[in-house]
């Protein structure tokens, strides 16, 4: 039996959103089609769900959305409230027309969800663009010694700590279906139809992280001015899912993540099914500025990305990468696995008070993936509770 499994009438969309607590944690693994409960004080494992892609978009996403529309309404107006007027505007410009501006299944699963929701359409297309270009994050993709690829990732989000613990809430695995057959899966968020996190069996496996080139603010603006300019550039997550339904190898979806036309700027991370298939893509919009490879023969065997190119250093106030790769350093080679690559993420400040989730996965091993929410800052502000007098 599957347990703390639910069945959605259609397809989805989701991601890996990843992030990790401290070193040693002894979490069961969540494997595919199953969902097991993690120890107190460990984090837990995020609700799973079915989607199936045959059926109506507009109704794909009604069963989870409907789960968590009370959450999903506190997350509008916590992330929306503070936005300017004029970017509402722009939103709801996007929103009115916008089987022109997005692929038709993409528009009405937009719409389907802001329906459940019970929510403005323009609100939905904001959060949702929101999501594409202000997380961060970090990715490893590692040669293990058996021909193997691992794959993990944190997720880090909000500018303040109620907004971490509200993107909690919502974080959600799901299994993509179609003609009955498992497609792909991800780590995802209710109301969100794009994949910064997801693996396809025995195929691929992409995380998207953050690229950071402007405020917030101007960010959003950009993405928005770019579906109203013609409708020919691509959100980058919703690339992302394209890549995973349509795409059936490496290098084809490297092909195609590396020459899309995207309203923001990104970095893809992309992991294949044999030693060395790991590389990641600098992207701007319109093409990609450089990549980082994996190579064996050179000792190369894993690659850390965060926020920031990899050939420039990273800010001394946000460094996840170093302590990232003197983790990977120690752990070595010969020790990797699923549970060591999910330490090498636990590790601070890699994992930190805006760490929404850690997942961890590999296209070439596919039944095993784990995925835990790290309840970041509720459990940290338990344990100071219990140690004050």
């Amino acid at each position: 039996m599957w347990t703390n499994w639910r069945a959605v009438t259609g397809a989805g969309v989701l991601l890996a959103l990843v992030a990790a607590g401290t070193s040693g944690l002894a979490v069961p693994l969540v494997l595919i089609g199953q969902a097991q409960p993690v120890p107190r004080g460990a984090g837990r494992a995020p609700p799973l769900y079915r989607v199936d892609l045959d059926q109506d978009p507009a109704a794909r996403w009604a069963a989870v959305v409907a789960d968590f529309k009370a959450d999903t309404q506190q997350l509008i107006k916590a992330f929306l409230g503070s936005v300017p007027l004029e970017l509402k505007y722009l939103a709801d410009v996007v929103a009115a027309d916008l089987d022109t501006h997005l692929p038709a299944d993409y528009g009405a699963e937009l719409l389907g969800i802001s329906k459940t929701v019970n929510a403005s359409l323009g609100d939905i297309v904001l959060l949702n663009l929101i999501y594409d270009v202000t997380a961060f994050c970090t990715g490893i993709i590692a040669n293990d010694r058996n021909g193997g690829l691992w794959h993990g990732r944190n997720l880090d989000y909000g500018n303040t700590m109620p907004q971490t613990d509200m993107l909690e809430k919502v974080t959600i695995r799901v299994d993509f279906y179609r003609q009955r057959q498992l497609l792909y899966s991800a780590v995802s968020f209710a109301g969100y139809a794009g994949i910064l996190t997801g693996w396809k069996p025995h195929q691929f496996a992409i995380t998207v992280n953050e690229r950071d080139k402007g405020n917030f603010i101007n960010n959003i603006v950009s993405a928005l001015q770019e579906l109203l300019n013609g409708g020919k550039l691509y959100p980058v997550t919703m690339m992302t899912r394209l890549a995973f339904e349509q795409d059936t190898d490496f290098a084809s979806v490297v092909s195609r993540l590396s020459s899309a036309q995207l309203i923001a700027p990104v970095y893809y991370i992309i992991s294949g099914n044999q030693t060395d298939q790991g590389i990641v893509l600098v992207r701007t919009q319109y093409k990609t500025l450089g990549t980082n490879q994996l190579d064996q023969k050179s000792g190369k065997w894993f690659i850390v990305e965060t926020n920031y190119d990899p050939w420039m250093p990273p800010p001394p106030g946000d460094d996840r990468r170093d302590p990232a790769i003197k983790a990977m350093n120690s752990l070595g080679q010969a020790r990797l696995s699923l549970e060591g690559l999910f330490n090498v993420l636990s590790v601070p400040p890699v994992n930190n008070n805006h760490t929404v989730y850690t997942a961890v996965f590999s296209a070439t091993r596919p039944a095993t993936s784990k995925a835990v929410i790290r309840d970041s800052t509720e459990q940290q502000t338990k344990r100071f509770r219990a140690l004050m007098p």
